[in-house]
This record gives C-alpha cells, sequence and structure tokens, in this order.
C-alpha cells in the first residue's frame, strides 16, 4: 500500500519482538533517490560486519537545495539566495566524491500556491542550472467558492482526517495514531515496529 511504502522513505533501524518474543533488529535504507519533493535529500546505506554491528554510511548524492515558500517575502529571499546556497551544496558534493555528471543540484521548493507568480518566478531563476522541484500547496479561499472542500466544524487535523478516510479503512487507524502522538517521528518508528511484527507473525504461521 501507498501509506505503508512510504514509511520506509528514510532510513531506519527499529528494534521488535516478534510474536515468538525473539528480539530482532529491523534494517531499512529506504529509498537510494528522491521520490518526493518533500523527501530528504540525504540517502544512506548499512555495513552488516562479521561480528553483526552495523554502521549507516550516507551515499554521495546529488547536491541539493530545499526552500518553504509561504509569502512573497520567502521567495524573494528563495531566489536571491539560490546561487550562493546551490555553489555551496556543489562544493561539499565534490567533496564527497560525487562525480562531475552528477553535480547539478536539485532544487526542492515547497510553496503556497497563492504566492503571485510563484511558479514562474521559480521556473525563470532556475533555468538551466538546476533541476526544479516544486510542491505547490493551495490554501481554501475564505469565502468557500474555489478549492478543496473542509468539513464543517472541522477545527484539528483529526477532525479533518475523519472527513475524507473512511474510519474503518487501516489508513485512518495509522493516521490518527501519528497525529494523536505527542512524539510523531517516535511513533513512525513504532507503527513501522508494529506492521513488521505482523508481517513476521504471518511467516511464522504459514511455515
Amino acid at each position: 500500500m501507498q501509506w505503508k511504502q512510504r514509511l520506509f522513505d528514510k532510513a531506519i533501524l527499529s528494534a521488535m519482538a516478534v510474536a515468538t518474543g525473539l528480539a530482532l533488529l529491523a534494517v531499512s535504507p529506504g529509498t537510494v533517490c528522491l521520490q518526493a519533493a518533500d523527501e530528504d535529500p540525504a540517502k544512506y546505506a548499512f555495513i552488516l560486519f562479521d561480528d553483526l554491528t552495523i554502521e549507516s554510511v550516507r551515499l554521495p548524492s546529488r547536491p541539493a537545495v530545499r526552500n518553504t515558500v509561504t509569502t512573497e517575502r520567502c521567495l524573494d529571499e528563495a531566489v536571491a539566495r539560490l546561487r550562493v546556497e546551490a555553489d555551496r551544496a556543489v562544493a561539499a558534493a565534490a567533496a564527497a566524491g560525487v562525480p562531475a555528471h552528477l553535480l547539478k543540484p536539485v532544487w526542492l521548493v515547497r510553496c503556497r500556491g497563492d504566492v503571485p507568480h510563484v511558479a514562474d518566478r521559480l521556473r525563470e531563476v532556475a533555468g538551466d542550472s538546476v533541476h526544479l522541484i516544486a510542491s505547490v500547496a493551495h490554501r481554501p479561499p475564505d469565502d468557500g467558492t474555489d478549492g478543496p472542500p473542509v468539513a464543517a466544524g472541522a477545527t484539528t487535523m483529526r477532525d479533518c482526517l475523519a472527513a475524507v478516510v473512511d474510519p474503518a479503512d487501516d489508513i485512518y487507524e495509522t493516521c490518527d495514531r501519528l497525529l494523536a502522538s505527542p512524539d510523531p517521528a517516535a511513533e513512525v518508528a513504532a507503527v513501522i515496529a508494529d506492521w513488521m511484527a505482523g508481517e513476521f507473525s504471518k511467516t511464522e504461521e504459514l511455515t
């Protein structure tokens, strides 16, 4: 399922206990290339040594510049800083051993669609010097005449979740669990551990 796959976009080490009580350490290196504009561009591999110790090693990867644009002022600042930040990222990548043909940087931009001329300005300044990957979010207008529907009476993200996802669906339980947690990062690891423990249990039943 899509939502389960996205849990493995990052390198993760997770301790767990399966149904038999056996303690396991699950290791997932995550993806080795960007899958989405909001994904961490840092990618890793794990090395397993003869003594069963594990070392996490960052993979040399294409340099990246990240910006979040929520206002016209943010856009001005991002555009003004792009060249300096791109040159800094390229220098760091080259020093890390990234080959020359992979040194053209990626510009990852999360932006509000209601910022004036945001798409045109991003494309113009990017030109051929960077690979532009932009994720645009559109805020529903105040008059409610356009944009995505908002549930009546919805005051929190959990209220909105109930309006767009069937509570009987597995994805609802997982999303609600993450939204309710005071520590979402730790909860993601717990969700993965629970899911993988369930998968190991299914394997044991088959054998």
